[in-house]
C-alpha cells in the first residue's frame, strides 16, 4: 500500500493506493477524521466523543450515544464532509444517497 499526504491550511489528506488504484482517502482537519472507500464514509470526532458510519444500503448509523446534540453535529460535519468532493477524484460518493432511497424502496416493496 502506498500512502500519499496532501496538506491543506485546514487539514491533512491521507490518499491509499494499492497496486495504483486509489482505495480510500483519510482527511483530518481538526479534531475530525473522515474516512471514505467504496462502501462507507466515516466520520469521527476525537474531542465531542462522536462517531458515525454512512453507507449507501444502510444510510447513516451513530457508533456512540445518539443525542440531539450529536446528532445536529454530526450532520453539521458530515454534509460539509461530503462536498467535500473536489478533493476526492472519482468516488461515487454523491450517489450514496440515491443508493439509500432505492435500497429502503425495496424494502417497502
Amino acid at each position: 500500500m502506498e500512502v500519499e499526504k496532501i496538506e491543506f491550511k485546514w487539514g491533512t489528506e491521507y490518499r491509499c493506493y494499492v497496486d495504483e488504484v486509489l482505495t480510500s482517502i483519510i482527511l483530518q482537519s481538526g479534531g475530525t477524521l473522515y474516512f471514505w472507500n467504496e462502501e462507507y464514509c466515516r466520520i469521527r470526532n476525537i474531542e465531542q466523543d462522536i462517531d458515525m458510519i454512512y453507507s449507501p444500503v444502510f444510510g447513516l448509523r451513530f457508533n456512540t450515544d445518539e443525542t440531539e446534540d450529536s446528532k445536529k453535529i454530526l450532520w453539521d460535519m458530515f454534509l460539509p464532509g461530503l462536498k467535500a468532493q473536489p478533493t476526492i477524484d472519482n468516488f461515487p460518493l454523491l450517489d450514496s444517497e440515491y443508493h439509500h432511497l432505492m435500497y429502503c424502496r425495496d424494502l417497502i416493496q
